[in-house]
């Protein structure tokens, strides 16, 4: 269609109302979209929100095959590629909905080339721990996208084109972006990288270190009493501080659970470390009340990017089981401090575990003076 025609559809549509005074503006964000691949009936069914309509374009484009087709492009069974899809956390769309494109040929074929190498179990299992990653990484962006941009243009820019400009510089930052996320995915298998050892090659994924789980006491009250913007930036600042000071001391952040974050540390005293700084950091905080900790020594088998073992689950009921503004550590924690004194030495029972545990309060509370 010429230019004269697409406008004589668009206002024939309903899309364009040449009268008003964001006539321009609004024709210029349709046109954007017609350009980058969209039809006239996607203007049509999101009409009310064309910045969702051009997130679905510039992540992923228009979708041209079927799973079916997919398979067979890539040489692989429809059940192999059900089972990468489920791995991967994208769920099926239908036998014959278009849902793929030839963008997806390369994610394809990397699993072929990873199944060759490590068998079709553990290359469905890094399929699973790769999905889950980068849907958290996906939500992140998406998040962000929506908070510090959409929210200010729609309130700025009833035509949609803000929406739509704003979306078409993120995609210009994209390979930027996934430039950065490769070189982050080395770097960290290199620090991931350890020795084997030959005698025992089975170890390889056991190792002996300092786990740590620090969460927020009264969270649940906080998230009835403030605004839901309020509570998701004091969050935001507990997890950005958490982090920053594990990583400072030498550790690793395992994950972020809701108002809790789980860490290890190779050495003792630098967990220790890292438990006060966090808690000091929140006992300071204008919004959040106080925290409390669980640390652990021991052995700790990780998989996955995840930890798990004995270890682990003591850590995480010493922290269900500290006071406010407390750091309570077993016996084999406690064994390997230098310097830091220890207050409250008692025998608890916790959850889970079997028999009375030893444990220590490093020093009485702040909090409680």
């Amino acid at each position: 269609m010429t230019t004269g025609e697409v406008r004589d559809e668009l206002i024939a549509r309903g899309l364009l109302d040449p009268a008003s005074e964001l006539a321009e503006q609004r024709y210029k964000a349709l046109t954007l979209l017609l350009d980058r691949g969209a039809s006239l009936d996607d203007l049509q069914t999101n009409s009310h929100d064309l910045g969702y309509l051009a997130s679905l374009i510039m992540n992923g484009g228009p979708a041209t095959m079927t799973r079916a087709e997919l398979a067979s492009r890539c040489g692989v069974t429809i059940e192999a590629l059900t089972k990468l899809s489920l791995a991967a956390g994208l769920p099926d769309p239908g036998a014959d909905v278009p849902s793929a494109n030839d963008d997806d040929v390369p994610l394809v074929e990397t699993f072929v080339a990873a199944a060759e190498i490590f068998g079709e179990t553990a290359a469905l299992q890094l399929a699973r721990v790769v999905g889950t990653a980068t849907a958290r990484m996906a939500d992140a962006v998406a998040s962000t996208y929506r908070t510090s941009i959409a929210f200010h243009a729609l309130e700025t820019d009833a035509s949609g084109l803000s929406m739509v400009e704003a979306n078409l510089e993120l995609e210009a930052l994209l390979p930027l972006f996934m430039s950065a996320v490769q070189q982050l995915v080395r770097r960290h298998v290199a620090l991931s990288t350890r020795p084997i050892n030959p005698t025992d090659p089975r170890a390889y994924d056991a190792t002996t270190l300092c786990v740590g789980f620090v969460d927020l006491v009264g969270s649940t009250s906080l998230a009835q009493q403030l605004e839901p913007e309020v509570l998701n930036a004091a969050l935001s600042e507990f997890d950005a501080a958490a982090c920053d000071i594990v990583v400072e001391t030498g550790g690793r952040v395992v994950k972020l659970i809701g108002d809790e974050i789980m860490f290890t540390h190779p050495l003792v005293d630098a967990a220790v470390t890292a438990a006060e700084q966090i808690l000091a950091f929140v006992r300071r905080h204008h919004t959040l009340t106080l925290a409390r900790c669980g640390l652990a020594y021991g052995t700790v088998l990780t998989r996955d990017g995840d930890c798990f073992g004995p270890t682990v689950n003591l850590a995480a009921r010493l922290a269900a089981a500290a006071a406010s503004d407390e750091v309570l550590v077993d016996a084999a924690t406690a064994a390997e401090l230098h310097g830091t004194e220890l207050a409250a030495i008692r025998e608890v029972t916790l959850k889970g575990i079997g028999g009375p545990v030893r444990v220590a309060t490093l020093r009485p509370p702040v909090s409680a003076g």
